[in-house]
């Protein structure tokens, strides 16, 4: 019963943040890509704030425009209304020594 209503309460917050007005913003779309391009990711939000991603390899769209969510039992589902506050991007090159395999050390 304490973990349902710890549940309750978090949902409820992050219903209560994500449920502002926001019809004036602007859609926006994020793109993540893997180190050598073959991989491209797409963040968006849709023109109802819907959260939204798609997946390309190679140029070729693998998994086209699916929508984000968390629905719940007994509360609204969280689906639209959506805000990105902000993004950032970070390249990280390290080197690490694996514990098994056939090389010393892999690079990221």
């Amino acid at each position: 019963m304490k973990n349902s209503l710890i549940v309750a309460l978090a949902a409820s917050s992050i219903l209560l943040m994500s449920s502002c007005d926001k019809k004036n913003q602007p859609a926006t779309t994020l793109q993540l890509a893997s180190p050598d391009s073959s991989i491209s990711l797409s963040f968006m939000l849709n023109d109802s704030l819907s959260p939204m991603y798609k997946v390309a390899y190679s140029g070729t769209t693998v998994i086209d425009n699916s929508t984000l969510g968390i629905t719940f039992k007994d509360l609204p589902a969280l689906v639209k209304g959506f805000q990105v506050d902000s993004s950032a991007t970070k390249a990280i090159r390290e080197v690490w020594k694996p514990k098994l395999g056939q090389y010393k050390y892999v690079k990221n």
